[in-house]
């Protein structure tokens, strides 16, 4: 199934944050970074991302077999064919910046993205699409059962997703829960 954005008439899914909301991506963000102005097309860095991972991370046996040992006990092939997904902009919310965001955030089908999660901001420009592929993956693997509890014992389980499906590259042990 393929991943739909939100412009503006999704249902935005209540989470429990006080420091950001999900919010839609009707506008293209300019940034500047470094004093460089920066165009993200987000619909479309995601779009080239999620068909990164349709056709490398999917079709990875490997990856599957991790998917499967998930609380959902799907492969990721099984998630990414059955499971419509929204893709959705978190925004700070008052007396917050961007800063403070995480790179994404899951709500069951919903996935939110802070503007960080499509930039290098040291070196001013977009970051790969492989790089964000990583991201998804992860929120996929949270919706695939994978904890969000950073004190759990297996606070790791998304982020373990990048060693099993080819993008351990930008593993981090910091991306927990």
């Amino acid at each position: 199934m393929p991943i739909v954005f939100n412009t503006g008439k999704a249902t935005i899914p209540r989470i429990p944050s006080q420091v950001y909301s999900y919010t839609n991506m009707a506008n293209v963000p300019v940034l500047e970074i470094n004093k460089k102005k920066v165009v993200v097309n987000i619909q479309q860095r995601i779009g080239e991302s999620w068909k990164y991972i349709e056709n490398n991370c999917a079709k990875n046996k490997k990856c599957n077999d991790y998917f499967a040992t998930l609380q959902r006990n799907q492969t990721l092939t099984d998630i990414m064919q059955k499971v419509t997904f929204t893709a959705h902009l978190l925004a700070p919310k008052k007396d917050h910046t961007d800063d403070e965001l995480p790179l994404a955030n899951s709500a069951g089908m919903d996935i939110g993205f802070c503007i960080f999660a499509f930039i290098d901001t040291e070196k001013g420009t977009e970051n790969s699409k492989e790089e964000l592929a990583a991201t998804i993956l992860h929120e996929l693997a949270h919706y695939a059962g994978a904890t969000t509890n950073a004190r759990d014992t297996n606070a790791l389980a998304a982020e373990n997703s990048l060693i099993h499906c080819g993008l351990q590259r930008f593993f981090s042990e910091e991306h927990t829960g």
